[in-house]
């Protein structure tokens, strides 16, 4: 993933507080990660050109190299965040508060994942990096859903009593699964930590069995959902699907792809001709934008919005990395 991309990721994605030093995780008790270091095998910053992307000819590739460098130190003192120890094991998390939450939630499982994927690409520049990734790998591994346990709760608690965890949410857990892949290819599973063997887990017990449907080949809403039909179009991620298929072999995720760019077609045709972009929500064996107010969350469910603004950048990044059209 080249630099602009990141920064899109991080300026799109990430809410909320201030964060803490990078104090040693001591584990507290025997069922928790212990941190190891380890060489970064793909140290930041990688620089890489993808065939028919651009990127800003204002400036060089060392300024936009160090333009990520100081809005990561920005984000990591910003809204990085240490538990508070209720947390066996500790470990760290990305602060915010979610749209359909409380109020009393710390995190959500989306900021978890973009929190992973975002310390996994910075290894290299941030020796403290792994340290930080094990850390919300252990928070993700004590929180995890009340639905599927391959799974991730869509919320951590301010008190991070477990007590409160919750189902899933589908874009949380296919970015955690993904960045296991990443950390695999970054420091390697043969540690104590096997990345590889997680994401291998985590994708075809936790992502495939509770987020997507079978039947429908549609990402659905959680694991806590039981329509075939309705998805979001902010977790369209079908260069998350590609990668998944290349470590797994299994030819659903293709299957996956051609349901979601499908969707894309159809809901253009009938509804977007003008922009082509997503509503939040969607609908129906023959798809259509949801009803306002869907799931009680807010009126925009039907629009281009909270949600549906992550859509251009999951299918650029596949367009960056697989040059789909």
């Amino acid at each position: 993933m080249n630099q602009k991309i990141l920064v899109s990721l991080i300026i799109m994605v990430l809410y909320a507080c201030s964060g803490e030093g990078s104090d040693t995780i001591k584990p507290t008790s025997n069922n928790t990660f212990i941190h190891e270091s380890a060489e970064s095998l793909k140290p930041f910053p990688q620089s890489v050109t993808f065939t028919s992307c651009i990127k800003p000819d204002h400036k060089t590739q060392a300024q936009l190299n160090q333009d990520v460098i100081d809005y990561y130190k920005y984000w990591l003192g910003k809204y990085v965040r240490k538990s508070n120890g209720t947390t066996p094991g500790g470990g760290y998390y990305v602060s915010m508060k979610g749209t359909g939450g409380d109020g009393s939630e710390i995190t959500t499982s989306e900021a978890h994942g973009y929190g992973m994927i975002i310390f996994a690409l910075m290894a290299g520049h941030d020796p403290q990096a792994k340290h930080y990734y094990d850390g919300m790998l252990n928070m993700f591994d004590k929180h995890r859903s009340i639905g599927n346990p391959e799974c991730m709760s869509w919320v951590i608690h301010q008190t991070e009593q477990v007590i409160h965890d919750k189902g899933s949410a589908t874009d949380g857990d296919m970015d955690i699964s993904y960045a296991l892949l990443m950390a695999d290819r970054q420091w390697g599973s043969e540690g104590s930590l096997n990345y590889l063997e997680m994401a291998r887990t985590m994708i075809n017990n936790g992502v495939k069995k509770s987020d997507m449907s079978i039947e429908s080949k549609r990402t659905m809403l959680g694991d806590w959902d039981t329509n075939t039909y309705s998805t979001r179009s902010s977790d369209w991620m079908v260069a998350h699907f590609r990668a998944y298929k290349h470590i797994t072999s299994d030819a659903f995720w293709d299957d996956a792809v051609d349901k979601a760019y499908q969707l894309i077609e159809s809901l253009t045709d009938n509804y977007s001709s003008d922009t082509g972009l997503m509503p939040d929500f969607i609908v129906d064996e023959s798809p259509r934008p949801a009803p306002e107010y869907y799931l009680d969350e807010f009126k925009e469910t039907d629009e281009y919005c909270w949600n549906a603004c992550r859509y251009p950048w999951r299918i650029t990044t596949d367009y960056a990395h697989f040059e789909s059209k």
